[in-house]
């Protein structure tokens, strides 16, 4: 099949209008499909009308009110569920086509032939078919999917898993099939629903992120006033202002800091097991006294010991479970001294990082602090220290070039050699008495009301999000309107969307009642 040429026109409607490069001669048209397409109304496809004049066809395809998806891809952004959803169309159509007697090759399978109705995130896409006999030369459909996704990937505003991958390589493998894509579409939109719900599951289980202790304070360092530093403005680097854990040091802070942000936990157990250890300790010693002062060697005397130690016991065990009294060694059972002792601790270990880790300077140059200055003894009755102004050498500066238009004199400059014609948009709006001239870079340049979409915001009711395009080249210009819903009128008549339409200095274009008129100048752009 030879190559194919596509434009747009207005009549009645938008049609796109696809022949051959060099002509698309009737006995290419299969007539069984074209029979098909004209008597049955198929899902998703783009009505069809062949027309024929002296054997030479071109077909015409219905798209009123309907967007290209290349412009789509570029105004609005869809989440990877809204990406299978539109690829899942897409496969639907091909695969359902073989109950229409139609051929997957020969459908259009790219961004500038697909046409969406309604929004993208949950639109209908409209395939276009090409009803010829032979498209066996054309590339394979696997690439043309390829190549399709690869396009719609740019629209996707965070790609999450692997599914995009698994589709590229499914497309990529010899045993391709477009019954098989589907399934694979369909796996991977059922993953994706409870993937949202359990993606804080592991094993089976529900990861339930826990708050920080209360005991646990992220503290910020800030440096110490010193009187030397008076009256100078020192910026220490950004990282400074963040918290301490940026700064651990490798095996002492973090054993530090996982003490104590066990403390909180171990506070809600602590009065726990400290009263089981004092009772079973307690229960224990009583248990021995009575077996061997009563129940080895009965008796009254016995007998008032043995009660006379059970109660001092049980005074002496209520005693260090209030917390009246302490075992010495190493293990205390006052929590509040054992967190005194923690954080003074962590307290220390700070400041031995701050005083040696946090250094920027040169390292020929001691400092003590972290301002950058030698400390200074500080003394309350001695006069203020005016420390003695210090003398800039200036720096002879570069020679001032003029890029004025004209010399200093006057005279304009002889620049025919690098003068370059520019362009400029002279806009009226609707009951204003004087203009606005908008300067033209060469390349692309939208005009619209989204701010997001466009390089020249027009607010004026009747202009769609992103309405018109111009396209600036070195010297000359051209229009098109990107399926806006009021159209874009070029000399009085409204143009057909998506078709590029030459603009010359001193042409004028209506965007709902605002005029744009295209002026050209000879002036060396600077």
């Amino acid at each position: 099949m030879r190559e194919l040429v596509t434009d747009f026109v207005r009549n009645g409607g938008t049609y796109m209008v696809v022949t051959a490069l060099e002509g698309m001669h009737s006995s290419q048209i299969s007539r069984v499909q074209q029979a098909m397409l004209s008597s049955v109304n198929i899902p998703n496809l783009l009505r069809v009308d062949v027309r024929e004049i002296d054997f030479e066809v071109s077909i015409h395809y219905e798209i009123t009110g309907k967007r290209m998806l290349s412009q789509c891809l570029k105004q609005e952004k869809i989440g990877m569920p809204e990406l299978y959803s539109l690829l899942l169309q897409a496969l639907t159509v091909l695969d359902d086509s073989k109950q229409y007697m139609l051929s997957q090759d020969n459908f259009l399978m790219d961004e500038n032939h697909i046409f969406v109705e309604e929004s993208l995130a949950a639109g209908t896409l409209h395939f276009a078919y090409l009803p010829v006999t032979d498209r066996s030369t054309e590339e394979p459909l696997a690439k043309k999917l390829i190549a399709l996704i690869t396009k719609m990937m740019t629209s996707v505003t965070v790609i999450e898993g692997n599914g995009i991958q698994q589709l590229l390589r499914f497309c990529s493998d010899e045993l391709f099939s477009v019954a098989e894509m589907k399934k694979l579409l369909l796996r991977l939109l059922l993953d994706d629903k409870p993937a949202k719900s359990e993606s804080n599951m592991v094993a089976g289980k529900r990861l339930v992120q826990q708050p920080l202790p209360a005991s646990v304070t992220i503290r910020e360092y800030m440096p110490p006033h010193s009187p030397s530093s008076a009256g100078v403005n020192i910026n220490p680097p950004s990282f400074l202002a963040r918290g301490k854990e940026q700064f651990k040091l490798p095996t002492e802070l973090d054993d530090n800091e996982q003490q104590v942000g066990e403390t909180g936990e171990n506070e809600e157990t602590g009065s726990t097991s400290k009263t089981t250890y004092i009772m079973l300790g307690a229960l224990l010693v009583i248990a021995m006294i009575w077996k061997l002062l009563y129940f080895d060697h009965p008796g009254s005397f016995s007998l008032m010991i043995c009660l006379a130690l059970t109660l001092l016991i049980a005074v002496f065990a209520m005693l260090i479970w209030k917390g009246k009294w302490s075992i010495p060694g190493r293990f205390k059972l006052s929590g509040k001294q054992h967190d005194s002792e923690e954080l003074e601790l962590s307290d220390k270990r700070e400041d031995l990082l701050l005083e040696k880790g946090w250094r920027w300077n040169e390292p020929n140059e001691p400092l003590n602090n972290l301002t950058g200055i030698p400390p200074v003894q500080e003394d309350r009755y001695a006069p203020p220290v005016v420390e003695p102004a210090v003398n800039f050498v200036p720096v002879p500066q570069p020679k001032t070039v003029l890029l004025s238009r004209r010399s200093a004199h006057g005279s304009e400059p002889d620049m025919s050699s690098s003068s370059e014609p520019s362009f400029s948009l002279d806009r009226m709006g609707p009951g204003e008495d004087r203009g606005e001239s908008i300067p033209l870079s060469p390349g692309s340049f939208v005009i619209g009301r989204s701010e997001e979409m466009v390089q020249y915001v027009d607010l004026t009711p009747g202009v769609s999000r992103a309405h018109a395009e111009l396209m600036i080249r070195a010297d000359e210009c051209s229009l098109k309107d990107l399926g806006s819903r009021n159209g874009t009128r070029l000399g009085g008549e409204v143009i057909a969307p998506y078709k590029e339409y030459s603009l010359n200095p001193g042409d004028s274009f209506m965007i709902a009642e605002c005029t744009y008129t295209l002026r050209k100048s000879g002036r060396p752009s600077l």
